[in-house]
């Protein structure tokens, strides 16, 4: 007898016992019963760089041969409103022991500089985002390939500008008299790939008997305490006597410091304290006050690679 024809009878005997096996407990047809699964799959952060987020993939396949296999490769990309932001691959084969499961640990690199079109699209989008996990496993059977495709989703919706609004009066003292902050409101403004513009709109109140001019606003909106836009007002105002006066302003978001922004988005268990401080200058009996009108605080969670 030959050698191949031994190796022949041997795999031949291990697929009769496989057959009866299945077909004893049968809970499974025998050609999928045989054939190895992915079983689970889960993503974490990993080290985070002015530059670079590393993200890693821990996926757990399963053997339920006789047979040990060799699983060639595994791949994942991840999409950001379709947008492809990262590719992980394995590195190297892994054996897998029959009737075993064993978890391979998978790394992928997001350039950070992808942060600002993410967030981008997901202002467009109405602040929703959905994130894609598709991939693909590569066993070799040794008489074949077998390739296993994998996909999951999940949709992230957020309400960044919930804390720049309010309708609750709040009186604001200036030097020696005072004003109040009747309203508040905000909305997006234009968004480009260089900038966000977040326009604002305020009624305050001047119970006063007399006008207060105010020579222009100034606004600072921060994250996780770092500042990240602003701007002022150009054109002078006045507050008249018991009367509302609307003012309109914008706040301009700069996409280049996004980066930084991330680092601490990530590091802070992806939690972010956003921060607008509102400042008026107003000249009363020839005395400039700068005066903090207004400061709107929130809280950003989120929950990225919960799949």
């Amino acid at each position: 007898m030959g050698k191949k024809a031994a190796i022949l009878i041997i795999l031949g005997l291990i697929a009769a016992f496989e057959v009866g096996y299945y077909i004893y407990y049968g809970v499974e047809p025998l050609t999928e019963a045989i054939k190895p699964k992915i079983e689970k799959i889960s993503l974490s952060w990993g080290n985070v760089t002015y530059d670079f987020t590393e993200i890693i993939a821990e996926v757990s396949v399963s053997n339920p041969s006789l047979i040990p296999i060799t699983l060639k490769e595994v791949v994942f990309d991840l999409y950001v409103n379709n947008i492809k932001i990262i590719r992980g691959s394995s590195e190297g084969s892994v054996n897998l022991a029959s009737f075993q499961e064993t978890v391979v640990r998978l790394t992928g690199i997001l350039n950070n500089s992808m942060i600002s079109d993410c967030l981008v699209s997901h202002l467009k989008n109405g602040e929703k985002t959905n994130i894609r996990l598709s991939g693909k496993a590569v066993f070799d059977l040794k008489i074949m390939e077998l390739t296993r495709s994998f996909e999951h989703a999940l949709n992230v919706t957020t309400n960044i500008l919930a804390s720049m609004s309010t309708n609750q009066a709040e009186t604001i003292i200036i030097g020696p008299t005072e004003i109040v902050l009747k309203s508040l409101t905000s909305s997006w403004g234009r968004i480009t790939s260089e900038e966000i513009e977040i326009n604002h709109e305020a009624v305050i109140y001047n119970p006063n008997q007399y006008p207060i001019p105010m020579t222009k606003i100034e606004y600072e909106i921060y994250a996780n305490n770092i500042r990240i836009g602003g701007g002022s007002t150009h054109n002078p105002i006045i507050l008249g006597a018991g009367k509302d006066t609307v003012i309109q302003l914008t706040t301009v978001l700069d996409n280049t410091l996004l980066d930084e922004w991330w680092i601490t988005h990530i590091r802070n268990g992806e939690k972010t304290k956003i921060t607008i401080d509102i400042y008026s200058i107003i000249e009363i009996h020839n005395i400039t006050y700068k005066i903090k009108v207004y400061r709107a605080e929130g809280n950003i969670t989120t929950n990225i690679l919960k799949f």
